[in-house]
C-alpha cells in the first residue's frame, strides 16, 4: 500500500499512521509519500504514475483533501483504477453505480457491513443518508440502492472473494 499525503495535515498524518499500523499488523508492506503541499500538480500526478508502475505496489490512497491548486478529478483520475484502494476512479465508480464488480470504497463498504453483520432490517426501512460527499455519502447512497435492489452481491461478491483468498495466501488460513 502506497499512502501520498500531500501537506501537513496532521489528522491525515494521524489517519495514515493507523493504515501503516494495520498493514503492519497483518504483515502487509506500505509506505508514504510525503509531499510539500507547495507542490505542483503536475509533480503529484508524476509520483501516482510512479507508483503505478511500481510493481510492488498493489494499492495507492491519495490522503484527501489536497491543496486548492490541485485537481482531485485529475489525481483520481491518474491512480490506476486496478490499484486505487479509495475507490474514486472515476472507471470505479461507474462500474459501482452499474452494479458491476468493482472495487469498492472502503467506508461506504464497512458501514454496509457493519449493517448486514448487525442483522439492521433494512427492507422497506426509510433510509437517509446526510451529505453527498464524493468518499462516504455518495458511494454509501449507492451501494445501499444496489442492496435494497438485490444487486449489491453482485459488485462485492469479487472483491470478498478475492480478499478471502489474499489473507488464505498470507496467512494460510
Amino acid at each position: 500500500l502506497a499512502a501520498v499525503l500531500v501537506g501537513d495535515d496532521e489528522a491525515s498524518r494521524i489517519y495514515l499512521a493507523a493504515k501503516h499500523k494495520a498493514c503492519s499488523e497483518v504483515g502487509m508492506r506500505s509506505e508514504q509519500v510525503d509531499l510539500p503541499s507547495f507542490i505542483t500538480e503536475g509533480e503529484v500526478l508524476a509520483t501516482i504514475r510512479r507508483l503505478n508502475r511500481d510493481p510492488e505496489i498493489h494499492g495507492i490512497i491519495v490522503q484527501l483533501p489536497l491543496p486548492r491548486h490541485i485537481s482531485e478529478l485529475d489525481v483520481q483520475t491518474t491512480i490506476d483504477p486496478r490499484k486505487d484502494v479509495d475507490g474514486l476512479h472515476p472507471l470505479n465508480v461507474g462500474l459501482m453505480v452499474r452494479g458491476e464488480p468493482s472495487f469498492p470504497p472502503a467506508t461506504p463498504y464497512g458501514i454496509v457491513e457493519l449493517l448486514l453483520r448487525s442483522g439492521v432490517e433494512l427492507e422497506g426501512a426509510e433510509i437517509v443518508v446526510a451529505g453527498y460527499g464524493d468518499l462516504v455519502g455518495a458511494p454509501l447512497s449507492i451501494l445501499l440502492a444496489l442492496l435494497l435492489t438485490g444487486l449489491l452481491d453482485r459488485i462485492l461478491w469479487p472483491f470478498v472473494a478475492a480478499l478471502e483468498s489474499l489473507i488464505s495466501i498470507l496467512f494460510g488460513i
